[in-house]
């Protein structure tokens, strides 16, 4: 929802999903939207952490959606990664390992 919620009307969301060579599950988020400053990346995955100054948030939210995300790819042994850039998007990439996927 992040992905929608910080892109303009008219942008650009795409999912994608892929076995990777390693067998491994990828789900991948990217937008357009407002991206997240690289000083701000580690905040965004605590707890209640956001990367935008809560007095002037235009946005509703707890800062729960990616460390809640991270957390259960980890429980399941598989990792999260943020890839962004201030003004160009945001693409998140969820991999979980070949044991966890339905056929595995």
């Amino acid at each position: 929802s992040n992905a929608v919620k910080f892109s303009d009307a008219g942008g650009t969301v795409e999912v994608y999903t892929r076995q990777t060579e390693a067998g491994e599950f990828e789900f991948r988020v990217a937008d357009q939207g407002l991206g997240i400053a690289s000083e701000d990346l580690e905040k965004v995955l605590l707890s209640f952490g956001q990367a935008a100054d809560p007095t002037i948030r235009n946005q509703d939210g707890a800062g729960l959606g990616l460390p809640l995300s991270k957390a259960l790819a980890e429980l399941h042994g598989g990792s999260l990664e943020i890839e962004s850039e201030l003004g160009q998007g945001t693409t998140v990439t969820v991999r979980y390992p070949p044991e966890r996927r339905a056929n595995g």
